[in-house]
């Protein structure tokens, strides 16, 4: 994967689209309201529909199905194991029996119930905060939480930690690829020698990065004041939006 490929997710939420277009503060306040009404669902189909509209979203801002795909392969993979585990463990009614090893294993219906909910709320949450994520600036979303009353302290920690998540991340690739030039990742001894030296050269990197923007922070006048980088109006637009997606809020309850 080349370094600009990394970038594909976070420049995603720049793309122009009619999700990216609505209020970040609609947005923010309506994701945590659909999270919670999915996890507090006792069925398995208002998560599913949360999942599903969420994928919808993201298909049409843009979004590839296949960085979809990739955000989602280790949530499946630790919703599988939960499933499994919630089948094996969970309940008193057998629907099947494995012989595994000179040893019986039941699976039980009530398990399976579990873990299909579980499975569910997993994928819709993932998808849903996908759907924030990847349609919504990072300084947007920024300035909804400060509008929310956010700390104004982690909200300018958020900011300078996204700022240089991707110096850092330029940073590593440097140091990998010097690496490999050298042939570090030839063998497994010197590839734990390699990693390592990477390791060891990003935290130095970050430790210098860190003063110097400092520095340069200070002597633009910085005294621990954040300024918010937008700021949005609230109008017709917005009351519209609040409506309608309070609106498939109200149905998605009554229907879950």
């Amino acid at each position: 994967m080349t370094f600009g490929e990394n970038f594909h997710s976070d420049m995603a939420a720049y793309r122009d689209s009619w999700v990216s277009r609505i209020d970040p503060r609609t947005k923010l306040f309506f994701t945590i309201a659909y999270l919670f009404v999915s996890v507090a669902s006792v069925h398995i189909y208002l998560p599913l529909t949360v999942g599903l509209v969420s994928l919808v979203a993201l298909r049409l801002a843009g979004v590839r199905l296949r960085d979809i795909r990739h955000q989602l392969v280790i949530a499946f993979f630790l919703a599988g194991a939960i499933l499994v585990i919630d089948v094996f463990l969970t309940g008193h009614t057998p629907l099947f029996t494995i012989h595994l090893f000179g040893r019986d294993f039941s699976g039980f219906r009530e398990g399976l119930d579990l873990g299909l909910i579980v499975v569910a709320r997993v994928i819709g949450g993932i998808l849903l905060m996908l759907v924030l994520g990847m349609t919504t600036p990072i300084p947007n979303l920024l300035f909804a939480a400060s509008w929310f009353r956010m700390p104004k302290l982690l909200v300018e920690v958020i900011m300078l930690t996204y700022r240089y998540i991707f110096v850092i991340l330029e940073e590593a690739v440097r140091l990998r690829d010097a690496q490999e030039i050298r042939l570090g990742f030839s063998s497994w001894k010197r590839a734990i020698h390699s990693a390592g030296t990477v390791a060891g050269g990003i935290i130095i990197r970050a430790y210098d990065r860190a003063e110097q923007s400092f520095t340069a922070m200070s002597l633009r006048g910085y005294a621990g004041n954040w300024m918010t980088p937008v700021s949005l109006p609230w109008g017709r637009q917005q009351v519209i939006e609040l409506i309608l997606l309070s609106a498939i809020l109200i149905l998605m309850i009554v229907i879950g």
